[in-house]
């Protein structure tokens, strides 16, 4: 008996099927799409308010500007950081903080560079100095810090600066008893300074010195009558009274050489 085959059974045709489903997803990315763009047409993709807090000696246009952004722009626009980055540019600006909360809302904190002098100019007018050497204007009705005075720098004006940023190491406890500082260089020490304290001590160092005779300054100051420090490649101490007699090797002298 010879074999017989077994017509083989054809498959439903799903075409209809699938025509529905794809049908359907276009139906559902056509909804979502048309969502989106009402969206960012809305007035709630928006921004509504942008605060801005902690600056003093930058300008609340200049910081308008770097940021780039208006009330009514996108609240997508830019990221937080990418604003951070704009901002950081401004140059009294050691630090800032952008935080979003949707919807609309932008907070700008700014942290400006510290006050660490007071500049007397050659016209007597005074002006603050920060700590990364920008001069700027006092703020009126702003209370004046006791800070050190600088004087005679229009012919040092980059160590100025360099002496701006060494002030900034400074606590300030130690800081607001200099009462002045003046330049004093010399062959040997081209950024020698002179500071004098409230406390009625003089010292004689570097700009470059300074941050590291920090706490040998802080100790003669607090255990020492007012005299003389010396503080440069060794360091030294003179009362005034010791300075003041007349020399006798057979007494001992207040001078002292500090290790």
């Amino acid at each position: 008996m010879a074999n017989q085959r077994i017509p083989r059974l054809s498959e439903p045709k799903k075409k209809k099927k699938n025509r529905g489903k794809k049908v359907m997803y276009l139906l559902l990315l056509f909804f979502i799409v048309l969502l989106v763009v009402l969206f960012f047409r809305s007035s709630i993709s928006k921004i509504d308010s942008i605060a801005i807090k902690g600056y003093h000696y930058t300008e609340l246009q200049q910081v308008g500007q770097a940021l780039s952004i208006e009330i009514g722009d996108s609240f997508f626009s830019a990221s937080s950081s990418r604003l951070e980055k704009r901002v950081m540019q401004l140059t009294n600006v050691e630090g800032v903080t952008v935080v979003k909360h949707f919807p609309g809302q932008i907070q700008v904190k700014i942290n400006e560079f510290d006050e660490v002098a007071h500049l007397i100019g050659i016209d007597g007018k005074m002006s603050i100095v920060l700590s990364n050497g920008n001069i700027v204007i006092p703020i009126k009705g702003k209370s004046i810090k006791l800070m050190p005075v600088l004087t005679e720098w229009e012919q040092n004006l980059d160590n100025q600066k360099k002496l701006s940023i060494s002030l900034s190491h400074i606590p300030q406890t130690l800081l607001s008893d200099i009462s002045q500082i003046k330049p004093d260089p010399t062959p040997s020490y081209p950024d020698r300074i002179r500071l004098y304290t409230r406390s009625g001590f003089e010292v004689i160092t570097t700009i470059d010195y300074l941050p590291n005779k920090i706490e040998f300054m802080r100790a003669i100051i607090g255990a020492k009558k007012p005299g003389e420090i010396i503080l440069l490649e060794a360091n030294s101490y003179r009362s005034y009274e010791s300075k003041l007699k007349p020399v006798d090797n057979s007494t001992q002298s207040d001078g002292e050489t500090l290790e």
